[in-house]
């Protein structure tokens, strides 16, 4: 019985699993630890000054390995972005958009890799901030004229966590 209760309690200060939110409106989904709220603000962009939508989860007093997971997305004008442009046009956009994050988080790139979901292309950004305190990982997908940015902010002691790819690799277009 004793066992049985070490066990229990120590289960009880694991992360809870992720489970699947969907925006349908948005036409995604991915593994969040719990309800995030909405976002839904604006946001200054290389074509101007542009609406910003998606959830983001704060820890906050719940016990997890990372302190925020976000899935955003901002719709560009078809004249300014779109992934039927040359890859050229494409990949200088996923950079600018790479080193724009960076100068506002006053953070230090420790990789920058493309990567594609199916056949859109994107960036994946790894970085640390606030004086090497934090790692943040982002994801950016351009699809037709939407970008799509999924972040993981952790402390820099849990790096490399089994929450982070879960949640990078759980982007899914309805």
């Amino acid at each position: 019985l004793s066992v049985l209760l070490l066990v229990m309690l120590c289960c009880s200060f694991l992360p809870a699993d992720l489970v699947w939110l969907e925006n349908k409106q948005a036409g995604f989904k991915a593994l969040f630890p719990r309800q995030p709220h909405l976002l839904a603000d604006s946001v200054q962009t290389q074509a101007g000054l542009m609406p910003r939508n998606g959830l983001v989860y704060e820890v906050g007093k719940f016990k997890d390995d990372n302190e925020v997971y976000s899935l955003v997305y901002i719709d560009y004008p078809d004249t300014f972005i779109h992934s039927d442009y040359k890859d050229a046009l494409i990949d200088d956009f996923l950079k600018t958009m790479v080193k724009t994050s960076i100068a506002e988080k006053k953070g230090t790139r420790l990789s920058d890799i493309k990567i594609n979901y199916k056949t859109f292309a994107g960036r994946r950004l790894k970085m640390s901030t606030n004086g090497d305190k934090y790692i943040q990982y982002m994801q950016m997908y351009l699809v037709n004229s939407r970008l799509y940015v999924q972040e993981v902010t952790c402390p820099a002691a849990n790096d490399n966590n089994a929450s982070i790819d879960k949640f990078l690799k759980s982007f899914t277009l309805l």
